[in-house]
This record gives C-alpha cells, structure tokens and sequence, in this order.
C-alpha cells in the first residue's frame, strides 16, 4: 500500500518516508535507505527523517553515521525517544558508555513517567527493561522485562511505541538475554524457548538459545 502511494504521489515526501519505515522494519535496510533519501530531497526540513536514517545505519553497523544522523533528530526535536533510545545503543557499541548511559536515563524517565499514569503498559516496561540491560543494571531489567510479558495480551503479537516496534516474541528474548546476564540460566533457557515457540526461525533468538548453552 506504501509503495503504490509512493508511486501515486512521488512529489509527497511522506508517501516515501512511510514506505522506508515500512522497509526498515522488515529489514530491507537499503530499500528503506533510498526511501528515507528521497523523502529528506523533497523536504529537507522533515527531520524525523534523520532519525529514522540513524536507526538503518545502526542496524547495518555503521555506528558513526548512526550517531551523525540520530544527534542531528535530537537536536531538532528533544522528545523523539526513538532516536534518542538508539543514540544510547550506538554510543555502546562504540564504547563511548557515560554518554550511552545518559542517553538510557532519559528514556527510563520518558516511560517511567508513563508508567505510573497508565496501567500496565507493557510497552513501556518492555524500553525500560531494555535501557538497563545495556547499563548492565540486570536485576532492574529483568523485574521490567516480565512486566513487559506479565502485561502483555494474546490481542496483541507485534508492539509499536514512538516509532519504534518489537514482537512478543522480542520480548521473551529480550528477558533470556537479562536472566543469563543475571546468572539464571534455567530460567533464561525457558525463557528463551518460548520466543523460539512464536518465531522457530529467528535468528537472533537462536543466537541468544546458544549463548545460554554455551554459558
């Protein structure tokens, strides 16, 4: 449906950058890449733009574009917790920790805030539970990661929060990943098995099964 408004409307930037969301949530990363380019031609003021370029260059592994084009979002709209979330991720992985960590802390207090307003908001527990796993504050993260799948519904497979989109699936992973960094390895390899139940063929969550058995 992007794709033929795209076509039906090239002129319109936002037909473009809809379909390179579409793109890069799938992981057709050069796809979404040319979508976002030529959205940002047609108008370059759009600078959520620029957010959404630094979560492609980050999910591809180059991490200084990432953090040029996520700080470049920030600096025009504060509030964008997608770029800021994936700015703390991209500082990580170039070890640049204390401002990764700044970065974490703002997010934590955007869906702290939320939290206590709205009840059971998996949503919001699934990014805080996220943010204190890569500050390696474990036992935090995993109290908020089975919130995140204690709140969740069977109405509900795939979970989209400012931008940005994880599976219940991603959720079960995410917790065998902070229950083997806490030290549970039984619980994490149960964990585990239940994000593989949902989605056999995922790669990552056969990545996280082998970490378990190999720890």
């Amino acid at each position: 449906m992007f794709k033929k408004s795209s076509e039906m409307k090239p002129d319109i930037e936002n037909s473009h950058f809809d379909l390179g969301c579409a793109y890069a949530h799938i992981g057709r990363y050069s796809e979404a890449l040319y979508e976002f380019q030529k959205a940002l031609s047609i108008d370059p003021r759009h600078f959520e733009i620029y957010g959404r370029i630094g979560h492609v260059y980050l999910e591809i592994g180059m991490f200084g574009e990432a953090i040029d084009n996520l700080k470049r979002a920030l600096v025009k709209d504060q509030g964008d917790i997608m770029a800021r979330y994936n700015l703390g991720i991209a500082f990580q992985k170039v070890n640049r920790s204390s401002e990764s960590h700044a970065q974490f802390e703002k997010v934590i207090e955007h869906y702290s805030t939320l939290t206590r307003v709205k009840e059971r908001y998996a949503e919001g527990h699934f990014y805080i539970g996220r943010c204190y796993f890569f500050q390696q504050r474990y036992d935090r993260a995993i109290d908020h990661l089975k919130k995140a799948v204690e709140y969740d519904t069977d109405d509900i497979d795939f979970h989209y929060s400012f931008g940005m989109l994880y599976s219940d699936g991603d959720a079960f992973a995410a917790l065998a990943e902070a229950l083997i960094a806490g030290g549970d390895k039984k619980a994490a390899r149960d964990t585990i098995r239940k994000a593989l139940d949902l989605e056999p063929q995922n790669e990552r969550f056969l990545v996280v099964q082998r970490s378990i058995e190999t720890a």
